[in-house]
């Protein structure tokens, strides 16, 4: 069993679907479960698919709201030198594992305050879809 691969996602509201890095895929020794078509500012090319469980966790103000989602996820050749490591308030390096599309974001309200530089984001954690049973 590998271990599991930590990291940040980035809320890509362009994104119709949830994706990983590739480097993700191979550290985590996912088999291919098929080829996706990916539009992106690279235009069309075919992405490798997997199957994943992603634990995703937001902090707040009062707490940590984690959910389980397990399905179909693209993933992004080079996502790592697209997005290089950042850094958070106090020094902390952010490593980005993947994007989080409107397959997950159709459960979330989000409001964006442009002007504050400040967004709010609602998870309707009523309407998640939780995960039937272990792909085979």
């Amino acid at each position: 069993m590998p271990e599991p691969v930590a990291g940040h996602m980035l809320i890509d509201t362009g994104a119709s679907s949830t994706c990983i890095s590739q480097q993700a895929a191979e550290a985590l020794a996912l088999k291919p479960s098929g080829v996706g078509q990916s539009h992106g500012a690279h235009g069309l090319r075919p992405v490798l698919q997997y199957v994943a469980r992603l634990y995703i966790s937001f902090e707040h103000e009062g707490g940590t709201f984690q959910t389980v989602r397990e399905g179909q996820v693209m993933a992004v050749p080079d996502l790592e030198k697209a997005m290089p490591p950042t850094l958070l308030a106090g020094g902390t390096p952010v490593k980005l594992v993947g994007l989080l599309g409107r397959d997950f974001l159709r459960y979330v309200t989000f409001h964006y305050h442009g002007d504050e530089g400040r967004f709010m984001i609602r998870v309707h954690a009523d309407s998640l879809v939780r995960p039937s049973k272990k792909p085979q």
